[in-house]
């Protein structure tokens, strides 16, 4: 069961940005406006948070495991008289998350690495570019 906050007649809002390790930005926006006198009244919010990610794609040459969504969500009161409240709301999410990525590890080379040219230099040069502790 979620509940949200309603719009109340009250303005205000309020804003967050956090900064984190790998890249990451988190950002949060809430504004509680009332359109008109106390008969309707509106409240919005914003949050969004992105990293690059954690493993590295050679083959691509991009970041996966990433994290990149954008969400908003907004809300609508009517107070047409004292004894009915009418309630409208909705949410919007976008996810451009890539995929979860694996690192890769050569024991030792075999003839069939020739299958795909340039796997095995594109494996040992994201082993060579990721951070030692996703290896320990």
């Amino acid at each position: 069961n979620i509940t949200t906050v309603k719009p109340s007649e009250e303005l205000n809002g309020w804003a967050l940005v956090r900064p984190g390790n790998l890249g990451r930005i988190d950002t949060r926006a809430v504004l509680n406006l009332p359109l008109y006198e106390d008969k309707v009244l509106s409240r919005f919010a914003f949050a969004s948070l992105k990293n690059r990610g954690y493993t590295y794609n050679a083959f691509r040459d991009e970041y996966w495991s990433n994290q990149n969504s954008v969400n908003f969500q907004g809300a609508l009161r009517f107070l047409p008289l004292d004894d009915l409240t009418i309630d409208v709301a909705g949410n919007y999410t976008k996810n451009h998350a890539r995929p979860r990525g694996a690192n890769c590890f050569f024991v030792r080379d075999v003839p069939t690495q020739s299958l795909s040219p340039g796997f095995a230099e594109n494996c040992k040069t994201a082993q060579a570019a990721a951070p030692d502790e996703f290896y320990a």
